[in-house]
């Protein structure tokens, strides 16, 4: 059965996109990555400089425009996040983005999500193909994984370019709420 012209774009642009971030971590790795594993999660994550983002974006069919306001507004990471348990007697995990915190000077946000963003591009009348592919782009707001699952997105965190800043990373382990921070971030 053949796909609907809507869908072939959107998985031409999916197909796209995972080409593009198999290269993304050899040119972020060199600045900016972090690394963290314990408690069940494994996590890195590294900034995307502001003219990738733009880049990468008009390359999903977004004005330069919608594309710059990601790069100098959304603070931009490339990340993956798993499970770092071995065997099936290891604990499951859970993310639930709309915990973690950026914390700036004290002040304490959540990460931008893929409904924060929805509601962006519903504002700025972005076209239903480019939000397609910004949606699929950004890591999942809650996901569980069980022993040895990852996926890879990108996190935004709703500051401008070259601003430091510490992430609270909150995930459940089981039943058990874990916690860390990563400190001193700095946007692409």
């Amino acid at each position: 059965m053949a796909l609907p012209q809507s869908h072939r774009l959107v998985t031409l642009n999916l197909a796209a996109m995972l080409l593009a971030f198999s290269a993304l971590p050899l040119v972020a790795q060199q600045d900016g990555a972090r690394k963290w594993a314990g408690n069940g999660l494994q996590l890195e994550i590294a900034p995307l400089a502001t003219d990738v983002v733009t880049a990468f974006f008009i390359g999903r069919d977004f004005s330069s425009k919608d594309a710059r306001h990601v790069a100098e507004t959304g603070c931009v990471f490339r990340s993956a996040i798993g499970n770092e348990g071995k065997s099936e007697k290891d604990a499951g995990i859970e993310i639930d983005l709309t915990k973690w915190r950026v914390i700036v000077d004290g002040r304490e946000t959540p990460p931008m999500t893929r409904q924060v963003w929805a509601d962006v591009w519903k504002k700025r009348e972005v076209g239903e193909t480019p939000a397609i592919a910004f949606h699929w782009a950004l890591f999942p707001t809650r996901q569980q994984y069980n022993p040895t699952d990852y996926n890879w997105g990108l996190l935004t965190f709703a500051l401008p370019p070259k601003t430091r800043f510490d992430l609270r990373v909150v995930w459940a382990q089981g039943s058990e709420i874990r916690k860390t921070t990563l400190e001193n971030l700095e946007c692409g």
